[in-house]
């Protein structure tokens, strides 16, 4: 069955199986443009939300009524895929999980602006924040207060905002009074970025599953 990959700032500089056949960000009628190539199994990781008309519901029922597989996670596909299980759709990943769940109920927790050239992110979606935070409370580095305080105050970094030197600056801010921020500051500022970028670790973990 072939494969169709939509996926851009979620899976930057990730290798996916020569056999897949890559696209950017879905949008509003990509699906149908994969006329004649049904049944195909379908990979929404990332999607446009304001460029262009998003992905909708029913396009996603219209590719499962035609014998498609469709799996998703990471950004829009986590966030369809939600919608979308109830039709057929497979959901995986922490992210999923998060919306799944009603722990994370907004959209934009998982938007961020990037290069449409390159994918290269310019800013940190919220998600991601969220889960480093989440790292630091279970690793015993930060309390549930702290790490819910420092979540809260990175959250409120506007979406168009948040860089990494925003998020630094505003975690050194925080550190004087909220010891923890400054741990969470040296984290930050260390360990790679694939090491707390869970969009990309469940793009990474989806494309591996479906290889497998």
């Amino acid at each position: 069955m072939r494969t169709w990959c939509f996926a851009g700032p979620s899976a930057v500089d990730m290798d996916f199986p020569s056999a897949w056949e890559r696209r950017p960000p879905i949008r509003h009628g990509d699906l149908q443009a994969l006329a004649g190539e049904h049944p195909c199994r379908i990979v929404i990781i990332d999607g446009e939300f304001g460029q262009a008309l998003p992905i909708t519901v029913t396009e996603i029922r219209d590719a499962l009524l035609r014998g498609d597989a469709v799996y998703g996670c990471s950004s829009m596909g986590a966030l369809r895929a939600v919608e979308c299980e109830p039709l057929g759709m497979v959901g995986t990943g922490w992210v999923t999980e998060q919306l799944r769940s009603g722990v994370v109920v907004a959209d934009d927790e998982v938007a961020l602006l990037y290069d449409p050239e390159t994918y290269q992110n310019f800013t940190v979606p919220a998600i991601n924040l969220r889960w480093l935070v989440s790292c630091l409370a279970s690793d015993g580095i930060l309390d549930s207060a702290d790490a819910e305080l420092i979540r809260a105050q990175l959250h409120a970094i506007p979406f168009r905002d948040r860089t990494r030197r925003a998020i630094s600056d505003r975690l050194a801010g925080l550190a004087s009074d909220l010891p923890g921020a400054g741990k969470a500051l040296d984290f930050f500022l260390s360990e790679p970025e694939s090491s707390w970028n869970r969009k990309w670790l469940d793009a990474r973990d989806l494309t591996a599953e479906l290889d497998g």
